[in-house]
Order: C-alpha cells, then sequence, then structure tokens
C-alpha cells in the first residue's frame, strides 16, 4: 500500500524533513519517490479575489505557490504510518487521509517514471532478493567484491 506525505514550506524551514526522512526509513516503509516541488495553494484565490489592493494582491499572487517536499512511501501499514506522522507533525505535514486518495494524489503530482519499485536492501537490488551471497558480500569492499566477481566469473559480459 502507498502514501503520499507531503512536507510543508513551515517543516522545511525548520530544518526537519531530514528527520521526517529518517522516522520513515526507522519504520522499514520503502520511499519509492521523492522529489522537491513548488505547489500551488488553491484556497488562496478567494483572499486574492477579496483583497483590493493591488499591492497586497500582488504578494498573494506570489505567495500562490509554496515549496514542498514530496514523499511517496509504500508499506504494508502506509495508512497507519501517515496517520502517525500527522499526529506528531500536524499543520507541518500534509499525509494521504486513505488509500484511494493516495493513489489521486500521488498520481496528481509525481509521473511514472518518477515512481521506483525496489526491494528492501541493496543485495536485493543487485542479487533480486535477500540471499546468503548478498549477506556474504555485505560486509567487502567494493574492490574485493570486484575481485571476487572477475575470479568466478559470476557475471558474464
Amino acid at each position: 500500500m502507498d502514501a503520499l506525505i507531503i512536507a510543508k514550506p513551515v517543516l522545511i524551514n525548520l530544518g526537519k524533513v531530514g528527520e521526517l526522512i529518517k522516522e520513515i526509513e526507522e519504520t522499514g516503509a520503502i520511499i519509492n519517490g521523492i522529489k522537491t516541488m513548488l505547489i500551488d495553494i488553491h484556497k488562496i484565490d478567494v483572499h486574492i479575489n477579496e483583497e483590493k489592493e493591488s499591492e497586497k494582491k500582488a504578494k498573494l499572487l506570489g505567495a500562490k505557490k509554496v515549496p514542498a517536499v514530496l514523499i511517496v512511501i509504500s508499506s504494508k501499514c502506509a495508512e497507519k504510518l501517515s496517520n502517525d506522522i500527522k499526529k506528531k507533525y500536524s499543520e507541518k505535514v500534509h499525509t494521504s487521509l486513505n488509500p484511494e486518495i493516495a493513489k489521486y494524489e500521488i498520481q496528481r503530482f509525481f509521473s511514472e517514471d518518477e515512481i521506483f519499485s525496489y526491494g528492501k536492501t541493496e543485495g536485493e537490488l543487485f542479487w533480486g532478493k535477500e540471499s546468503k551471497e548478498w549477506k556474504k558480500y555485505a560486509k567487502k569492499s567494493v574492490l574485493e567484491i570486484e575481485k571476487e566477481i572477475k575470479e568466478k566469473n559470476i557475471l558474464k559480459a
């Protein structure tokens, strides 16, 4: 199951985006997509239309787009994680309310080529699954792995 978490400008300004990402990763959830973008704030349109002074109106128009960090997560308990993050960070984040809304929001902000599916470990990325082979290589240096692969002719050209 997927969910969308949006770090709003206040969280970005507080320098807490890294903390949010760390918290997501510590739950075991996988980050399938992440990007920074300017997001339109639809509700500000009402204030723009009500504002008579052109200087204030210009400032509001400039504020229509705000920076945000968008994070797509995948987890068996994505909805619960979303709710927990919303409780902790309150108005500093937006989270998907349920799986249907998450699907809509993810499609709204991310193209298909911006969402990645991969295994939990680098070993799964390389070997296709977590295996004894991966665990054997996990503590070796890149040079040691390259040497062993060449010697055993594991990867054939």
